[in-house]
Order: C-alpha cells, then structure tokens, then sequence
C-alpha cells in the first residue's frame, strides 16, 4: 500500500477519533477542575460559618444558654449563606438560587444535633384559636394584622434539638435512655430494677474516693486557689479576679468591694447568696471526680453493669440488629489496669460513636430526602444522603461541627454532588483532653504534651482552657470597642502572658503516644493536668 493511502486513511479514521478524544478529555478535565473548586469554596464557606459560630459564642457572656445558643447558630447560617454566595457570585448565582440547592445544614453540638433544613409550618387547635382571636381584635381595633407565618407555610429554619440518645431494653430490668456526648460524660434516664433512674457524669475508670480524698489514676485531686481572670466589668477592665465556672456561669469574686457577680453582656450582675469562699476556693474538680465516682457506684451496684450494644432498641422496642455489634459497653469501667473506660480506644467509645452516627445518619437520611418534596428545592435534582467517610464521622463524634450539603450544581458532564464536614476544636462548648495548656511561672504556656515541660518548674504551674488564652473584645465606659486578655501577666513578672513558639506555634517537639501516657509518666504534671481538666469540664452547662 502507497503511502499516500495510508496518510489518507490516517486523516479519515484516526484524526476524527483523537479529535473526539481530545474533546472528551478537556471536557472531563474542566468537570473535574469544576469539582475541585467547588468543594473548595463550599469547604471555605463552611469553615466561615463555624468560625462565626466560635466567635460569637466566645464573646458571649451567656452563649451556652438555649436561647442564645439558637440566636449563636442562626448567625452562623447567615455567614454560610453570605460566604457561600461571594464564592458563586462570579458563576451568576444569588443566595436565593443557592439555597434552593442546600437540602441541609447539620450543627453537631454538645450532646447533639440541629439540622437546618425546610419543614411545614403546623398549629395546633390552641394555636389556630389564638390566631383567630388575634385577627379578631387587631380588626376591631382598626389596624392590620401583623401576620408572620400562617399555617401550612413551607419555612426554613432550625428542627428541634436531637439528642445522641439511645434506647436500652432487658427484659423486666432495665428500659433506659442513655444520651451520650463528645466526651466521655452520659445521662442515664428510664427505669431499673422498678425505680426511676437519673443520673449524669463522666466515665471514669481508676477514680477513688477514700477519707474525702480523691484521687485519679494515683494522683491526688484538691481544691485550688489560684484559679483567676481578668474581665471587663462595666466598661472599666478589672485584673485577677478569682473566678469559677457553674453550669456555664462564669463567677468572679471582687475583694476590694467583697462582692461576688456575673457578667450579662458586660454588665455585671451581683450575686449576694454566692459565698465569697465558693469563688476563692474552687472545688470544681474535686465535685468533677466525686460525681463520676457516684455515676460508678450506681452503674456497678445495678442491672446496668451487664448492658449490652446488642439491646438497643427503636422508637417501638423493636431491637436495631447489627448496626451496633453486641459487647458490654461498660465493661472498662471497673478496670484499674489496661484499658481504661475514658480512653480514646475503649470499647465505650466506639459504640459512643455509632451511636452518635445513628442518631445523625437516620434523622439526617430523612431531611434530605423529603426537600426534594419541598416547594423552594430545586426540582431537576434528586437530593440525597451522601456517604460520609469513617474519618470525618470520628471529626463529627468528637467534635463540635458543621456538616454542608450542596447538591444539583451542573459542572459540565455531572452533576455536584459535595459536602463539607468542618470541625471546631476551639470553643465553649466542650473541653477536650488537648483543650487543656500548661502555663508556667515564666508566664509562657505549652501544649501538655511539650517537650519543654520536662525542663521547666512546675511547682506554681497551672493549667488553662485553651479558649482563655484567646483575645475578647468589650466595651468602655465610652462605647468605645477595646480587646483585652483574659489570662495576661497571670505571675506577675512584668511581661504578658506568651505562647512556646515550638509547641503551641509550630506545633514541634512533642512527645508521641496519647495524652494519658505523656501526662502519666510525670506525677506533677498529671496532678496539674487532670485538675485543669476537670474544672473546666465540670463547669461547663449541662441541660
């Protein structure tokens, strides 16, 4: 065959088809490109939102109360939508067309969830009644009716607070709910052996009590006094005040007018039936352990110590199958060797977990699915429950988070279909095993699991919240805008109070192996730590 004829046959079949290759190719490169950027924004948006969340709750004296932390939440959809919109705007889209293609917004907190989604405006009989009469006499009076939502009205908002809850059956022994957290502290509600049961508290392991003394994995716990703060009282900055937290409340103790107050947006609040000494003298961590000793008793002395994954059960008694395996979920509880029940490892933690993955996989499924039954979706996409990673429901488990859903976007040869799962380390909400930094007399705070430590004095040292080390923001006499420390020349040596450039800053020199092992190789520093740890945990608010 002449060559002419191959060249022919060369430009008539193989041309055409590199062609279409070459075609086929850039447009699956533009689609993937699109997909890298999409979750990039929808990531960086979500990352925006629970930052506004972390900050609002930071500088906000009574955060962690109901109301105000739906207001904190609201303010957070707000910076998601608001972000979210930058981010799509150069693509032509407004935050009325991108919410119709946002089924879903999940706020894991605490002990549970909120899930931002569309739902049907219902009423009651009372409710319609109320209407009606409120039309009635707003006519007669001859003004308009101030109508906010009617009933039957497709809205979008918060859904009632789930908790991560689960339902354990045994026979005539035991029916009780037991709602877990992102720690290791449970509430247990229901009956057993016939009797009303309900108790709350960590899970502890090798914690004892004998004589009135406590101890925790061989340390002694005590009360402390030396726990303080600096705070902007009335506009006017007030240093090293003795402070204590109680259920979420953060109280300071004035000597110099021997008056014991909160703070209600910066103004203070005196509270005359609070005895100075409670203040001066903490004994949070002392009740910490001693509250987790009792929880102990109660588990070891009642049917409960034998519960089992296996007996959990639906909302009708029907038992769940194998989603949860079947093993005692306190059996590390009573170990004073090994394992312990607080580990991260523990057997309790791993059915905490699936428990809280349940809880939001099952409620989360259901949201999804009905928007696309919703009035405002968008209707050319079928919106569903994405499958998460193992990794990012161990971030959700343990953290508090924001889970986005963006759903329906066209990117060329597909469809977007993206989340975004944006953990908080850094917030009121809940203290950490490595929410807890070690501050020396050198007044320069470590990571706990610090090289430096070992050659340093812990003699005076005490550990802090992380979230006290961050700047606040208050308000002057003036009006005018001012930032402050709350833990600043905390020794009084004349300098401010600084991160260790290796640890905290950069992240360097740090001992391996969990923070149990780091801490329990040093006596002093265990002390110091598990109190710290457990002051902190103890005053946080618990519903």
């Amino acid at each position: 065959m002449k060559l002419q004829n191959l060249a022919v046959m060369f430009i008539i079949f193989i041309l055409p088809i590199s062609m279409v290759l070459d075609t086929y190719v850039g447009s699956r490169v533009e689609t993937l490109s699109l997909q890298i950027s999409y979750d990039s924004r929808l990531n960086k948006s979500t990352y925006d939102a629970i930052k506004a969340y972390q900050i609002n709750t930071y500088n906000g004296d009574e955060s962690l109360l109901a109301n105000a932390k739906i207001r904190d939440i609201e303010a957070s959809v707000n910076s998601f939508f608001n972000s979210i919109e930058t981010a799509f705007r150069m693509d032509g889209y407004t935050q009325e067309d991108l919410q119709t293609y946002v089924p879903a917004l999940v706020f894991t907190l605490y002990d549970g969830y909120y899930i931002y989604s569309p739902y049907t405006n219902t009423w009651d009989q009372e409710a319609r009644d109320r209407y009606d009469q409120a039309i009635e006499e707003t006519e007669e009076a001859g003004q308009t009716p101030d109508i906010t939502y009617t009933e039957g009205e497709s809205l979008y908002g918060l859904k009632p607070y789930v908790y991560y809850s689960a339902r354990y059956v045994s026979g005539s022994l035991y029916d009780v709910v037991i709602t877990y957290a992102i720690d290791n502290y449970i509430t247990i509600r229901g009956i057993c052996n016939d009797e009303v049961v309900d108790i709350s508290g960590y899970l502890l392991s090798n914690v004892r009590e004998n004589s009135g003394q406590i101890t925790y994995r061989g340390v002694t716990i005590d009360v402390e006094n030396n726990v303080r703060e600096n705070v902007m009282v009335d506009g006017v900055m007030r240093y090293n005040l003795p402070c204590k937290v109680i259920n979420g409340t953060k109280y300071y103790y004035d000597q110099a007018n021997n008056e014991v107050f909160h703070l209600l947006n910066g103004t203070k609040i005196s509270d005359s039936g609070v005895n100075p000494n409670e203040i001066i003298y903490n004994d949070n961590a002392v009740n910490y352990y001693r509250e987790a000793i009792n929880l102990k008793n109660f588990i070891q002395s009642s049917p409960l110590r034998d519960l089992r994954t296996s007996q959990v059960v639906d909302e009708n008694g029907t038992p769940v199958g194998g989603d949860f395996g079947d093993y005692e979920v306190f059996s590390e509880l009573f170990n004073t060797t090994g394992d312990y029940i607080e580990d991260d490892n523990s057997l309790f933690n791993s059915h905490r977990q699936e428990v809280i993955k349940y809880t939001i996989e099952r409620n989360l499924s259901i949201a999804i699915t009905n928007y696309n039954n919703y009035p405002g979706s968008n209707n050319s996409t079928n919106f569903q429950m994405p499958m998460l990673k193992d990794y990012e429901w161990e971030r959700v488990a343990n953290n508090v988070t924001l889970i986005s859903f963006l759903q329906g976007l066209s990117i060329g040869g597909k469809v977007y279909n993206g989340y975004s799962v944006i953990p908080n380390t850094k917030n009121k909400e809940s203290v950490q095993n490595n929410s807890i930094y070690i501050l020396t007399n050198d007044n320069t705070y470590n990571n706990i699991k610090s090289q430096e430590l070992d050659t340093k004095d812990l003699t005076n040292a005490i550990g802090i919240f992380n979230m006290n080390f961050e700047r606040k923001a208050g308000q002057t006499v003036n009006g005018i805008t001012q930032y402050f420390f709350p833990i600043e020349d905390y020794y009084g040596v004349g300098q401010m109070v600084t991160a260790s450039y290796t640890s905290i800053v950069n992240q360097r020199d740090l001992k391996d192996g969990t923070i149990y092992e780091v801490v329990d190789s040093n006596p002093t520093l265990a002390k110091i730590y598990y109190t710290a740890l457990a002051r902190e945990r103890y005053g946080q608010y618990r519903t």
